[in-house]
């Protein structure tokens, strides 16, 4: 994959569903949700939990009539129960996804699984587009398909489960999918929740990409619960990338975020619901 740098325009990433928010009007929820804004098109990647969306979107003057498509990234609540409100606006939009996003998933409490998959069933989607391998969704906004997995570091938790013809089992996300946007400064990555690791889905962009610089990263990367061996290797490894900008979110985790702090000084930096980035 080239770029095609005479082609380029500006593209703008906007917070509307995060963690943490500071400005009037707008919530905050544990979820996220990016607004994309390229080449005179405007995506949603992922639509947090459903409870803030649309007044978030509302206070920031973003019509759902202004939406070309969604793009899911997993099948988790956070990520994509907000599909239902945007899609109840607008039911002909486009939705990108694997199709195992709709499979239900769970977390085990010991006691008992507690439900964290989606809302909404395939069936209630008009025009699904199911995305199994790195696919351009839009000229030059990407999805990576599904994600392989090569470090054993990165193995998924196994507290989350998935339920397969009525039989619970390990849910090693291979729904989870990442989007990269080219610009002229080089990639822009977003990242969701990053359960197939941060180091796994890196790798994978960087072979769809070859010798193209990543520029930003930006998003949740699920080290919350991650000890400190991973997350010393995990930024070891980002220090590789030469990036210049990386913005931990969501469920990145106070740790991560201190050492990415510690390493990165200045290209680290702190954004919560309504911020943007302009690239």
């Amino acid at each position: 994959m080239e770029l095609r740098l005479d082609e380029l325009s500006c593209a703008k990433v906007m917070i509307l569903v995060e963690n943490r928010v500071a400005k009037e009007n707008l919530l905050a929820e544990h979820g996220l949700s990016f607004l994309i804004s390229y080449r005179e098109k405007n995506y949603l990647f992922d639509t947090g939990q459903g409870l803030v969306l649309i007044n978030n979107m509302k206070n920031l003057g973003i019509k759902v009539s202004d939406i070309n498509g969604v793009i899911l990234s997993h099948g988790h609540y956070d990520h994509g129960n907000g599909l239902q409100e945007i899609l109840a606006l607008n039911s002909e939009l486009e939705v990108f996804a694997h199709p195992e996003v709709f499979i239900p998933k769970y977390s085990d409490k010991k006691v008992n699984l507690v439900p964290r998959g989606l809302k909404v069933k395939k069936e209630e989607i008009q025009n699904f587009k199911p995305i199994r391998k790195a696919t351009e969704v839009s000229a030059g906004l990407w999805m990576t398909g599904e994600i392989p997995r090569r470090y054993k570091l990165e193995e998924v938790s196994n507290k989350f489960k998935r339920e397969v013809a009525g039989q619970i089992q390990q849910d090693n996300f291979i729904d989870e999918q990442a989007v990269f946007i080219e610009t002229k400064k080089g990639l822009v990555v977003l990242l969701a929740c990053t359960h197939a690791g941060v180091i796994n889905t890196l790798e994978h962009i960087k072979s769809l990409i070859g010798s193209q610089k990543i520029h930003a990263i930006i998003g949740g990367m699920h080290l919350i619960n991650a000890n400190q061996k991973r997350i010393n290797e995990t930024v070891s490894y980002l220090a590789q990338l030469n990036f210049e900008l990386i913005v931990p979110l969501h469920c990145t985790g106070f740790n991560a975020l201190q050492a990415m702090l510690a390493k990165f000084k200045d290209k680290v930096k702190l954004r919560q619901v309504g911020e943007e980035f302009i690239f």
